[in-house]
């Protein structure tokens, strides 16, 4: 999931694989961390709004000690994505929400969509875990949720390890769009990096800026 957004993805998985290997083989006097805790994974997103159009929003409680919240969208229509409609369950079962704790809230609050590579290892967009100092005992992951709030059980994290080459700087936010509180899914076509840096720049007022980098996936209609 992303975070929160577009259906674009880097391709640069290599310097993170390098990342968690070297990580791997420096020895630590920590204990080995054993299911169900996990670890994170930080994609490089030098890209548009990271990660996958499947939003799967969720939030938060510690233990078995969960504020739950009612959805304020339940019974409205709201504007969002063309095409998208809310997932079955059992359709997505790698997605997971990335949870902080927020103080005015006193909940477990969702901040961004992750997928399990691996039962212990998430893999998010950077910008995720960027801001302030955020640190693993500060972040839970919810998995195996198809709605918001509905029966929380948070797990803590051990690690997060950060793409060797995210540059915040190149961060773009996305359009603001209203939260699901159920797991969305649409599908799309996958657009070359050509033709869909030309659509972008008919639109830009830079006509010759790269939009589309080489480590983007471009995916629409």
């Amino acid at each position: 999931m992303d975070s929160e957004g577009a259906l674009v993805a880097s391709t640069g998985v290599k310097g993170l694989r390098e990342a968690a290997e070297e990580r791997e083989q420096q020895p630590t006097d920590e204990d080995v961390p054993t299911w169900p805790r996990f670890s994170i994974l930080t994609q490089d997103p030098v890209l548009p709004v990271q990660m996958l159009w499947l939003v799967f929003l969720t939030l938060p409680g510690l233990g078995g000690s969960v504020p739950m919240s009612p959805d304020p969208n339940l019974g409205r229509e709201r504007a969002g994505p063309v095409g998208v409609h809310d997932a079955p369950a059992g359709r997505w079962p790698w997605q997971v929400s990335l949870r902080v704790h927020s103080k005015d809230r006193e909940q477990w609050q969702h901040v961004c969509g992750g997928s399990l590579v691996h039962p212990q290892w998430v893999l998010t967009a950077a910008h995720c875990t960027e801001w302030g100092d955020l640190q693993a005992c500060a972040v839970r992951v919810q998995g195996g949720q198809l709605r918001l709030y509905d029966h929380d059980h948070l797990t803590k994290v051990t690690q997060i390890i950060h793409h060797p080459r995210f540059n915040a700087s190149l961060s773009v936010e996305g359009a603001p769009l209203p939260p699901p509180y159920h797991l969305q899914e649409v599908e799309v076509p996958v657009v070359g990096n050509e033709a869909c840096n030309q659509c972008y720049e008919k639109a830009s007022s830079n006509s010759t800026e790269q939009i589309i980098r080489d480590d983007m996936l471009c995916a629409g209609s």
